[in-house]
């Protein structure tokens, strides 16, 4: 991973620049149809730019809600083995 793959969006602005309320976004994380955030602290959450960057161009591309949850799993599995690796 490069160092411009690790740059992290708050939370809050992730939400702002989807164009999306606090509840549908709290909704669609839980149903599995947007990455839930990195918790950076106590009361701090954010996204990586390049996953945010990924799941938006997916979205504005027409992805359908299947394929959808499908990327997200994948990026989810991705960000564990980065961790693990």
């Amino acid at each position: 991973m490069q160092i411009e793959d690790l740059r992290i969006i708050p939370k809050p602005t992730v939400i702002s620049l989807r164009g999306v309320s606090k509840s549908t976004h709290k909704r669609q994380v839980e149903a599995g149809l947007y990455l839930p955030p990195i918790i950076l602290g106590e009361r701090t959450q954010g996204y990586l730019e390049s996953e945010f960057k990924k799941l938006q161009s997916a979205i504005i591309g027409g992805i359908n809600n299947n394929s959808l949850k499908k990327l997200v799993a994948e990026m989810l599995q991705e960000r564990k083995n980065s961790v693990a690796g």
